[in-house]
């Protein structure tokens, strides 16, 4: 299934994974079985996830049980039961997972931006989720692959709309680290997204499901 696409992957060490919506269920299974083959094929070893939560870190990981660590650590889109399994996985494979998203003094900044004008907040995120990417890189990552697991919006290439935001997060990806990058987008052809009802008691439980599988579409 995704013989062609490893194909397109070989030899990139960021591989930035974009998804049309938090929280579909197929897409969230199709990413997840996409990643297994990079780290068990690829060698990728660092897994970094849009969540404005609150910090996600793998020492958090190895300490709780893994529907404890999506509750905890990463935002409630990502509270699906193929998420728990993602988790499962990361620990077994000791896969280093990460955020960087925007957080402290950087969110107060990016919450008064958004006051007085959401383009200017929405270019603020993406250049700071940068610049936290960055860091990553230069200090953690360094040589290592590394899958980034984001929205459509942040991880393209080039911004569809610049009334949107100015640049995002995949710009200036693209810009710093040119070819060592892939952007691989998942869309849908078509469908109707059933919203399940959401229980803060069982909130790990699948709240979304796409009724028609979605597909994968490469950028390059």
């Amino acid at each position: 299934m995704f013989n062609t696409l490893i194909k397109h992957i070989d030899n990139r060490q960021i591989v930035l994974l974009g998804e049309s919506a938090h929280g579909i269920m197929e897409q969230n299974q199709l990413r997840i079985d996409l990643i297994k083959i990079l780290n068990k094929e690829q060698g990728f070893k660092h897994l970094l996830i849009e969540s404005v939560k609150r910090p996600i870190c793998h020492d958090n990981l190895l300490r709780v049980h893994s529907i404890d660590y999506l509750k905890n650590f990463l935002h409630e889109v990502y509270h699906t039961e193929e998420m728990v399994s993602l988790v499962d996985f990361v620990k077994e494979s000791k896969i280093q997972i990460d955020g960087f998203e925007i957080e402290g003094i950087d969110l107060e900044k990016y919450f008064e931006l958004k006051k007085v004008s959401g383009r200017d907040s929405r270019t603020f995120r993406d250049k700071t989720m940068f610049n936290n990417f960055k860091k990553l890189m230069d200090h953690k990552i360094k040589s290592d692959k590394v899958i980034i697991w984001g929205h459509n919006a942040h991880m393209m290439k080039k911004v569809s709309n610049g009334a949107y935001r100015d640049k995002v997060f995949g710009e200036y990806v693209n810009e710093t680290y040119g070819d060592k990058s892939i952007v691989v987008g998942q869309y849908t052809g078509s469908g109707e997204i059933e919203h399940m009802p959401y229980q803060k008691e069982n909130s790990y439980k699948k709240r979304t499901q796409l009724k028609n599988i979605s597909s994968i579409r490469l950028r390059e």
